[in-house]
């Protein structure tokens, strides 16, 4: 009958939203949520659509807050934490990059695995102008390897090769959190980068994959 089904669905419903806040709280995201925040609020073409953007995204984090008081009618009202998520899926193909890359990190950090094609549209992201800054490509594969989309990995590998910093930089920092040490071998080669901070990642991510010997064999 519909009401069984119904109280069927809503346990499933309260957990994502459980685990949805149980991630965004994590310490080893706040870095990574604070850094895709930053870019959202400081690096926009136009300014009034990114406020549109924000209160929309204000709107959910006081519904979650009173979520976790024991309110959920709020969060009810917008659609649960499901159309949350599908509203961060639509803006993955926004006009604005910070956006887009903002979009792709909190589905990253959401730890929701269907949202994994999606996410995997944007390492395909051509270049508009010869001279144009992109690094929701590089977003969008930290994002997978939040995900543990190793489906993905092969992709991510390719990107360690890339002429832009940005692809170079979230590859391999996916694809320590994607945790898939046959990957290893391919992060071990970034410690050449030269980009200090890429190799510093790239020292991170043989960390994350429990492969510290590789850092003493690139030396």
């Amino acid at each position: 009958s519909i009401s069984s089904q119904g109280s069927l669905q809503q346990p499933q419903a309260t957990q994502e939203t459980n685990e949805f806040i149980k991630r965004l709280k994590d310490e080893k995201f706040r870095d990574i949520h604070g850094g895709a925040a930053w870019t959202l609020i400081h690096d926009y073409e136009d300014h009034k659509h990114v406020d549109e953007v924000l209160n929309t995204l204000q709107r959910y984090m006081e519904a979650l807050a009173k979520y976790e008081q024991g309110d959920g009618s709020s969060l009810k009202q917008l659609g649960g934490i499901k159309q949350l998520k599908d509203q961060l899926a639509m803006w993955l193909e926004d006009n604005e990059q910070a956006i887009r890359a903002f979009a792709a990190t909190m589905l990253g950090i959401s730890g929701d695995q269907a949202y994994s094609p999606l996410l995997a549209k944007l390492l395909v992201r051509k270049e508009q102008n010869a001279d144009d800054r992109i690094y929701d490509r590089g977003r969008a594969a930290l994002a997978l390897g939040l995900l543990q989309a190793k489906e993905y990995g092969k992709d991510l590998v390719t990107m360690l090769s890339s002429a832009n910093e940005y692809d170079r930089a979230g590859a391999v920092q996916g694809l320590g959190w994607m945790g898939d040490k046959e990957n290893a071998k391919a992060v071990a080669q970034v410690l050449k980068d030269k980009d200090e901070r890429i190799r510093e990642a790239a020292k991170r991510s043989l960390e994350m994959l429990g492969a510290r010997d590789l850092i003493k064999d690139m030396k």
